[in-house]
């Protein structure tokens, strides 16, 4: 059998693993203090040191061995290192950090060309690994640390600022870093966030031989996708690996299969992109790392795909892995899809990285584009949907939005609002649910806000369980929580919710708001006898006073020392009673009455605890020694403790006992009654661990059967936080219920950005509202209005004007209320929206190339269903040609992709291109169904005010002076400007 080598597992043992076989006495500090005696030892004829680290290297023989002549000055310093090491040994300073300060960097060896038989089994394993894994960090476990050798750990102690040495070797010294085991989890995710795999290789112990052999074999592969509850691993961000496919003849197609999982949480999906959209779909995925099969690179459209992801690499730090799939089987006889194959280059990667984890089945999700509303990555910056274009989540849409309680919530939040639906059904359920807890249910919805808070996260939670990983017990009772507050959300709701439907009626709610809300409580799941058997078993109280003990130990070691420690424990069982139990009190995970075994277990516990009080005592007696206690020394395991000034006459005198330890003050010895008792002890101890964690893998076990329906209960709760906390948004904001149809109308009275309206109202002022109706000629053929020419002052307003528009829409779509009085949204396929102005001179595009590749993308992609928004198309370039280009794209967008479209220029002679009518500010002939809209300055000598009310007409002041007036540019060439500028307005220049 082979058993991992942990200091942890006890701990491990009690939380669902199996218990790991390893040295009870040994620490990390005496560890570490061996290892630098043995491997800074010399290999002495005679000498006591015949041990070493595995990677130094012994004689090859013992004729070779018996020439060495080493001076005594030589074997003066061994021993004085082997006391120093004991020294350490007793000091038992065990979770400190050790400095690695052995060596100069000067005298590390360049890496050594070595056959395998020349090798340590070790270095054979190192070496292996490093050849496997060449774009990888390798941290390989020796006892109880994990180390890095060669050129890596050179990078390895960079990075986490640890100390570089080295190590004595056959063929010189080579570069070594290292640290504690307990310390993994916290160097790993350092190195992970600064770029880099690491494989991490464990140590197992091989059972079942007279010998016991240690073997290492590689147990993950840590990468910026592949986190499941690492530091790296944002709670309430969706942590994606993507994975990109192809199948044969996708090229003709421009085909490119996506597949994309977070393995922290098990959300799913796969949809289909082109190369022209594959950029813009990676970025709405934010992946953490891009996977791709071996097999792409060949193919025109593969090397397409892999020069993209160079650049995104470069750019945006995305991480770009591959894999092989040339041993996964085909799961269909039909031809696969590139979806189908994207997936099954996910799997493969995580089959590749999760070595010895399983990957839990998920439910994948298709995501088809016509069932979401397309926008670019253009457009989500521009709207600053995710992200404020200053970065970070403050000052975005998502920033305004966000009263989700729960990182389950939030994550579907970001969905929702990065992805809203085209389904009329989707959108008006989402919108009834709201609808039932702003106005059906308000009492009960800050209760049961209250009740998700206090949630932990549910679906990480499973996942966890689901991967094996530690802390079982605690992921058990958070789970057994969330069941319990399930029974408490339907309680509430049920007693609320009408049964009869006269009564519904009479109270108003609607079939749909009936339906909507049932629907979400049948999924939320029941769960009561699974929890009470968690309940049963796990002794909560029991698993917080351990972790409330061990930080308390810990902050105790950190201040005093391991000694105080001792001696805490050394007046605990000086001042034990006669009736008492030796020993601290251990807080068992696993109650007694779990089973009748485990009860006579703990029974046989606290009678064989009872005795080694009742020993004490009898050999404080014997002895005279009134300070004796019974210890469990880390070097000599079960001893007799007694302090020389109590007196160790009798002990010296009987030769029953035997001192194993001297100082100037104590002294320890060896009884065989309290050797053989202390055994006993541990024994049972050990049986108990055995059936704790044997029961935690049942408990876990029984769980996971109900994986699938769980999963399905975590998707509820994550809605139904979404929902409330729309509904609280609506209710402090007075945000209105959008009418949502399958028309190509867009009308919206009293609209406001939420962001900007927020921003305002922190600042005591208000923000004004502006309304907006568009008359698609399919729906209005009569009075068609639907493209919209708006003009005036800069910052006047129309940029916020467009952006808000958008934003009503996405909200709508995404089944959220409005920041208006009303609004009525014919469902959008697309959204473009190209404002405000940037540039990518690392791809050789200036900004007017940019916004001309932009508009391109818009004129050719932009159906009769989408909504443009363009602010300054044109101004990039010659006054001439930014009107010719401008006048292009109208006309383009009017009659060609008939969109709905909100045009912000400043290029006044538009109106007369257009055929502007004063007197009802609209286009002429071709152009009927243009508008054209303004907003407006108020100046004077002393003041400026704009209003940011959005008028009918066309207003050709641009009022640019007055801007540079207000950003203070001189008086002297204010004055010049104004001159000019009369002059071409009456034509003398």
């Amino acid at each position: 059998m082979a058993t991992r080598s942990e200091t942890s597992g006890e701990r491990n043992a009690v939380e669902g693993h199996p218990r790991r076989v390893r040295n009870r006495t040994e620490t990390a500090a005496t560890s570490w203090a061996r290892w630098q005696a043995e491997s800074a030892t010399p290999s002495i004829p005679g000498a006591d040191n015949e041990q070493s680290h595995p990677l130094h290297h012994a004689p090859d023989s013992p004729a070779t061995a018996a020439k060495v002549k080493t001076p005594v000055k030589s074997v003066t310093a061994a021993r004085k290192r082997k006391k120093d090491a004991a020294a350490a040994e007793d000091a038992d300073e065990d979770g400190k950090e050790v400095s690695q300060d052995q060596a100069p960097e000067a005298d590390l060896a360049s890496e050594p060309s070595l056959s395998r038989k020349e090798m340590t089994e070790l270095e054979s394993v190192i070496r292996g690994n490093l050849e496997r894994y060449p774009d990888a960090l390798l941290l390989t476990q020796v006892g109880s640390f994990y180390e890095s050798y060669f050129e890596q750990a050179k990078t390895v102690a960079k990075t986490l600022g640890i100390k570089l040495t080295s190590k004595p070797t056959k063929n010189g010294r080579q570069a070594f870093a290292g640290f504690p085991l307990a310390q993994l989890g916290k160097q790993v995710s350092l190195l992970v966030q600064a770029g880099h795999k690491v494989v991490i290789v464990e140590e197992f112990k091989e059972i079942g031989s007279s010998k016991v052999k240690t073997s290492r074999r590689v147990s993950r592969i840590v990468t910026p996708g592949t986190g499941v509850d690492e530091a790296f691993v944002a709670l309430d961000q969706s942590n994606f690996v993507l994975a990109l496919a192809l199948v044969d003849g996708s090229s003709l197609k421009n085909e490119i299969g996506l597949a994309y999982r977070d393995i922290s949480t098990g959300a799913s999906f796969t949809r289909t992109s082109k190369l022209s959209a594959l950029r813009d779909d990676i970025r709405l995925v934010q992946p953490k790392e891009v996977v791709v099969d071996t097999r792409l690179r060949g193919s025109k459209l593969g090397d397409r795909i892999l020069e993209l992801l160079e650049g995104e690499r470069v750019r945006e730090g995305i991480m770009v892995s591959k894999v092989s799939t040339d041993a996964v089987p085909s799961t269909s006889k039909d031809v696969p899809t590139v979806a189908a194959n994207a997936e099954a280059v996910l799997l493969s990667y995580l089959a590749t990285t999760l070595v010895s984890t399983p990957v839990p089945s998920a439910s994948t999700t298709h995501i088809d584009d016509a069932s979401v509303m397309h926008m670019d990555a253009v457009t989500l910056q521009s709207l600053e949907i995710r992200e404020s274009l200053r970065g970070g989540v403050r000052g975005s849409l998502l920033g305004t939005v966000k009263r989700t309680v729960t990182p389950g919530g939030q994550r579907l939040l970001t969905e929702r609002l990065c992805n809203p639906s085209t389904d009329l059904s989707i959108i008006n359920a989402r919108l009834d649910l709201i609808t039932v807890f702003l106005e059906r249910l308000p009492e009960i919805r800050p209760y049961l806000r209250t009740i998700l808070r206090g949630l932990e996260d549910t679906p990480r939670l499973l996942q966890r369980l689901a991967m094996r990983r530690p802390n079982a017990a605690w992921d058990l009772l958070g789970l057994k929580r969330t069941m319990r507050a399930l029974e408490d959300i339907r309680r509430e709701c049920d007693r609320a919710i009408p049964v009869i439907a006269s009564e519904a009626v009479e109270l108003g709610w609607t079939s749909a708001e009936l339906r909507a809300v049932r629907d979400l409580l049948e999924r939320l799941g029941e769960y009561s006898e699974l929890a009470s058997q968690i309940e049963d078993a796990v002794d909560e109280e029991a698993l917080t006073r351990r972790a409330e003990e061990d930080e308390r130990k810990a902050a105790i070691s950190g201040e005093m020392g391991d000694s105080a420690i001792t001696r805490e424990s050394e007046e605990v069982a000086k001042n034990l009673p006669v009736e008492g139990l030796w020993g601290e009190e251990q807080p068992w995970v696993i109650r007694p009455h779990f089973s009748s075994s485990l009860a006579e277990l703990h029974d046989s516990l606290i009678a064989l605890r009872r005795k080694a009080a009742q020993l004490q005592h009898d050999l404080r007696e014997r002895y005279k020694s009134p300070g004796l206690t019974l210890r469990n020394h880390v070097k000599f395991g079960a001893g007799v403790h007694i302090k020389v000034k109590d007196g160790v006459a009798l002990f010296d005198a009987d030769p029953a006992v035997h001192a194993v330890l001297r100082t100037n003050s104590t002294r320890l010895y060896v009884v065989k009654e309290w050797s053989s008792l202390f055994r006993k002890i541990i024994s049972t101890q050990d049986k108990i661990r055995d059936f704790e964690a044997q029961a935690m893998q049942v408990l876990v076990a029984r769980l996971l059967e109900h994986y699938v329906s769980l999963g399905r209960t975590a998707d509820a709760l994550a809605e139904l936080d979404v929902a409330m906390s729309f509904a609280e948004l609506a209710f402090d904001h007075d945000w209105v219920r959008p009418t949502v149809d399958a028309s190509r109308t867009l009308r919206i009275e009293g609209g406001r950005h939420p962001t900007v309206e927020q921003a305002l109202a922190a600042q005591n002022r208000q923000f004004h509202a502006n309304s907006l109706i568009m008359n698609h000629p399919d729906d209005a053929p009569e009075t068609p209005s639907f493209v919209h020419v708006l003009t005036g002052p800069n910052m006047a307003g129309k940029s916020t004007f467009l952006r808000q528009v958008a934003i009503i829409a996405v909200l709508a779509q995404a089944g959220a209320y409005v920041p208006a009085d009303s609004a009525h949204v014919g469902v959008l396929d697309r959204l473009y929206s190209r404002v405000g102005a940037r540039d990518e001179l690392d791809r050789d595009r200036s900004t007017f190339m940019i916004e001309m590749d932009e508009a391109t993308t818009i004129l050719d992609s932009a159906t009769d269903r989408s909504l443009v928004l363009l602010d300054e198309l044109g101004r990039g370039t010659s006054p001439i040609d930014g009107l010719a280009i401008a006048y292009a794209a109208l006309e383009h967008l009017t009659h060609a992709n008939r969109s709905r479209t909100l045009f912000a220029t400043h290029y006044h002679r538009l109106g007369q291109l257009l055929g502007y009518r004063e007197y009802d500010s609209r286009g002429t002939g071709e152009w009927e169904g243009v508008e054209f809209w303004c907003t407006d300055v108020e100046e004077s000598e002393e003041t400026v005010r704009y209003l940011h009310a959005i008028r009918r007409g066309l207003n050709n002041d641009s009022a640019g002076l007055v801007v540079a007036r207000l950003a203070g540019m001189p008086a002297r060439s204010i004055l010049t400007a104004q001159r000019i500028r009369e002059q071409v307005l009456n034509g003398t220049i």
